[in-house]
């Protein structure tokens, strides 16, 4: 029931779950978007991560639980910088993950890589197909890595 201005400049946060298995409950599934993830944004080439995306693109509910995964992934990376004790951190079993990927990329680009990731998940939202939304974020985000 909110205006469209409001709901336009809201980010949804899922912060619990609501009992329904989805992808991101699989621990297997978590842990693969999170190294995929990861990878992306240290500039892995797409073709050497070509079966991770596949897999990630099968279905609509799992390209859209990679695209969160790694959406919040980034921000973990973001805000990394600025969190001394960890509070802020969603992504607290990946730390070591989320640490080496604060050393190895810029804030710019990271900040770029969610914005890559809001557009995927808006992508998705239009009924883009899977596929075409997380490739797309994929080649985007080492598109921006190159900048």
């Amino acid at each position: 029931n909110l205006l469209q201005t409001i709901r336009s400049r809201a980010q949804l946060i899922k912060l619990f779950s609501d009992g329904v298995e989805t992808p991101e409950s699989d621990p297997e599934f978590r842990r693969r978007a999170i190294a995929t993830a990861s990878a992306v944004i240290e500039g892995k080439p797409a073709f050497a991560l070509w079966k991770d995306i596949e897999f990630f693109v099968s279905a609509k509910p799992s390209a859209q639980a990679f695209i969160g995964i790694a959406e919040t992934f980034y921000r973990d990376v973001l805000i990394s910088a600025y969190d001394r004790d960890g509070g802020l951190i969603i992504n607290k079993d990946c730390i070591d993950d989320i640490q080496r990927c604060k050393r190895n990329v810029s804030p710019d680009v990271v900040a770029k890589a969610i914005e890559s990731s809001e557009t995927a998940a808006a992508d998705l939202a239009k009924n883009v197909s899977a596929g075409h939304a997380v490739k797309y974020m994929i080649f985007d985000i080492q598109e921006k890595l190159k900048m």
